[in-house]
């Protein structure tokens, strides 16, 4: 199984995950990150879904962080010194002229409100919804409605 940062370093490395494509699915690695992942890891082939959202997640949370320290460096006038130390030149470039097409900014709000939207966040911890559900039918005779799950 992949530990801690490795699907994190396969995201931000560009040979695996190169951050100039717009979303996952146009990545073409997929097979070299699988490649990759068995030369490491002793992982069953049924885990190749696994890994590459794992490695997908990764990759989305990490050009989150990079559009957020462009926005705070361009909002406070600074330079772009410490993305180019993460990320190439050329990648750089390509990422900001796609943050700053009409696409990508009408996603961003839409994603914004949608995140707005959430009164409810997943605080649940290291314990599954499943598995308190679980608990919930086992120690009541009956249970009709999610409510019990908030309390």
């Amino acid at each position: 199984m992949i530990k801690g940062s490795s699907e994190g370093t396969i995201a931000r490395t560009i040979e695996f995950a190169p951050l100039n494509y717009v979303d996952w699915p146009s990545v073409p690695t997929y097979d070299k990150i699988w490649e990759y992942v068995l030369e490491k890891f002793m992982i069953a082939s049924e885990g190749r879904r696994w890994v590459l959202e794992t490695v997908s997640l990764s990759w989305h949370r990490y050009k989150s962080k990079l559009k957020k320290m462009y926005l705070e460096a361009v909002e406070k006038g600074l330079n772009l010194d410490e993305l180019h130390e993460l990320v190439s030149e050329d990648e750089l470039k390509d990422l900001i002229s796609y943050w700053n097409t009409s696409p990508a900014k009408e996603q961003s709000k839409k994603s914004k409100r949608n995140r707005e939207k959430l009164d409810d966040m997943d605080t649940m911890g290291p314990r599954s919804y499943t598995s308190l559900r679980h608990k919930l039918v086992i120690n009541t005779i009956t249970y009709n409605s999610q409510a019990l799950m908030y309390k």
